[in-house]
């Protein structure tokens, strides 16, 4: 990404990387599922309340246009995030990009020992979190995105792929006219994609001649 602004390719930007220690050891950590899904909640508060502000008030920024992304757990954190917005009066948000959310971690428990038993209802992503029985309308731009050969690294034959899950969810969303659109990276699996997506989405949301932006 700073070869492509440094290329000229795309304006300045900010890029705030939250959620993970430098010790997370990938697939296997268990601290991504309790950050993004377990305690999401005060994941969702921290990023709102304090880290947003604090880079606002250090930083330029344009909450008009800045772009809240998630990958995988980061990708089911970025659909709870954009379902939770209306709830806090701080909006730092304008757009949403959904990479491949594992949404299955929700309900599935697998080998991994997931334990969601402290949801109070882990179900609730079926629903948006009831963001359209709060709102009418939804007043954020989102981008949804996977792989087309997305399989899961375990035996789960009766779950939905999270390719079938990322079109669920764009169907929804755009059934309450949410200014949504789905990408599916054709002969692409669960990471391969993501370098290149991001990189285009840069390009064309912030292409040079932009003021800094976040």
């Amino acid at each position: 990404l700073w070869k492509l602004i440094n290329d000229g390719e795309a304006a300045p930007v900010i890029i705030a990387a939250l959620g993970c220690d430098y010790d997370t050891d990938g697939y296997s950590d268990i601290a991504r599922f309790e950050r993004f899904a377990i305690h999401q909640d005060k994941m969702l508060d921290f990023i709102t309340n304090d880290a947003m502000k604090l880079i606002s008030a250090n930083h330029k920024t344009d909450s008009s246009r800045s772009v809240f992304f998630g990958h995988s757990l980061g990708g089911l954190f970025s659909h709870y995030a954009l379902c939770n917005s209306d709830k806090y009066e701080y909006q730092p948000f304008a757009s949403y990009i959904i990479g491949s959310p594992a949404l299955w971690s929700y309900y599935y428990t697998g080998s991994d020992g997931y334990d969601f038993s402290s949801l109070s209802d882990n179900l609730a992503y079926r629903n948006d979190f009831g963001y359209f029985d709060r709102s009418e309308a939804m007043d954020k731009k989102v981008f949804i995105c996977a792989g087309e050969r997305e399989k899961y690294e375990f035996e789960a034959p009766d779950l939905p792929t999270i390719t079938q899950d990322a079109q669920t969810l764009y169907d929804r969303l755009s059934a309450h006219g949410t200014d949504a659109e789905l990408k599916i990276f054709e002969k692409k699996h669960h990471m391969d994609y993501v370098e290149d997506m991001l990189k285009d989405y840069i390009k064309k949301t912030f292409p040079m001649g932009n003021n800094l932006q976040e």
